[in-house]
Parts: C-alpha cells; structure tokens; sequence
C-alpha cells in the first residue's frame, strides 16, 4: 500500500516580503503578513518510478492518459508526486477579512498566491539538494491535457488527508483553498551527486560515469 511522506516547511521560507505584496504602501500588507505568521508549509510527497508508453504514463501506483505529461517526462527515471498547502488558518484569515474589509482580503489573497507558489519552489529545491537531480518544471492535474480527475489518485496514494489536512471538495477543488497538487520529473542521468549515493540507474550510460565518485562512497 503506498502513502506519502511529509515534509515541512517554515514561514519564513514561503512569506513574501510586503512590498511584494502592495508596490504603493507596504504598511497593510506587513501587518496582514504579521497574522498569517504561523502558517507553515505542509508538503506530502511521494517519488516513483515512471516509464512511458505512447501517450499514457505509468507510476508505481497507477497509469495516466497524458500527451502532455508523457513529453515533460520522456527523459526522466522518476517523479515526484506531491501536494503542497499553507494550511486552513490562512483561510480561516481570508474569511475573516473577505467580510470587514475587501482591500485586506485582497491583499491576503495575492499573499496566499505567493505564499503556496513558494512553498513548492522551496520543496523542488530541496528534493534536487538532496538528490543532485535535474528536475522538470511541475505539471498540475487540469493543466492541459492532464484530467483533473487525476487528482483522487494523487490523494488515494498520498494519504493527504491524513498526513495534512487537505480535502478534495466534490468537484476536485481542494481544501485549504491555497493548496497545489503536481508532478515533475526527475533526470537522475543527469543528476548524479557526488556526495551522497548515485540516484542513476543505469551507471553504463552516465555521461557522469568518469567522473563520477559515488563509487568510492
């Protein structure tokens, strides 16, 4: 049975500065970025083989119909499956001021935006930190020709409810609202570390293999 494994990670990777936020006056925006400090981000993430047949992707846990999906990850030995959220006080946050006032909630909602879009950049820099792999741009379920019904399979395998919280409404959105479900490849050919065990899977094909220490390990 797969399930995922969570990672987390802190406030003060994913909050922008206020600036970012409001270009006029910082002012609001640093006092609503006071509130939201807190909210961590919560990754759950699984890594799998995936081999490639025509149009359709296979991983460890399930196939999946995608033109798209199959050219991003023609060249990779595996990928990353993951679902990333800021959590449910943001949006407990938003509500709060989506009633009392319109210019903080909208403020808060360009926040969020920036808040869950860092919060997987920092997770992609961390898996090729750890790695040394090459890794794709990421692919979301319901961008392009990938269905978003893929995303009860990512949920079913991941056990995201219960490692963070995050729920799939009736009609696949997902709860905490600023929350991203996707996929990237990883190229371990291309991503061999030297410091850490080789993630190649072919050693004869490396164009590393000269150079490579990972042998000596």
């Amino acid at each position: 049975m797969t399930s995922g494994r969570l990672h987390t990670i802190s406030e003060s990777e994913i909050l922008p500065a206020p600036e970012v936020i409001d270009r006029q006056s910082g002012e609001l925006a640093k006092k609503l970025l006071d509130e939201v400090k807190g909210s961590n981000g919560k990754v759950v993430y699984l890594e799998t083989s995936c081999k490639i047949s025509n149009d359709t992707v296979f991983f460890d846990f399930a196939s999946v119909k995608s033109k798209d999906l199959a050219r991003l990850l023609q060249d990779c030995s595996s990928a990353v499956i993951f679902v990333a959220t800021i959590g449910h006080e943001f949006d407990r946050l938003l509500n709060k001021y989506s009633k009392i006032s319109p210019a903080s909630a909208y403020l808060l909602q360009r926040a969020g935006l920036i808040m869950i879009e860092n919060c997987c950049d920092k997770f992609m820099e961390h898996v090729k930190s750890e790695s040394g792999c090459e890794l794709t741009e990421r692919f979301s379920p319901g961008y392009g020709d990938l269905d978003l019904s893929f995303q009860n399979t990512i949920f079913n395998a991941l056990s995201v409810e219960k490692l963070a919280g995050v729920t799939l409404t009736s009609s696949l959105l997902m709860s905490p609202s600023k929350s991203v479900s996707a996929i990237f490849g990883k190229n371990g050919i291309e991503g061999c570390n030297q410091n850490k065990k080789c993630v190649a899977i072919d050693c004869d094909s490396c164009i590393k293999k000269d150079i490579c220490k990972a042998n000596e390990l």
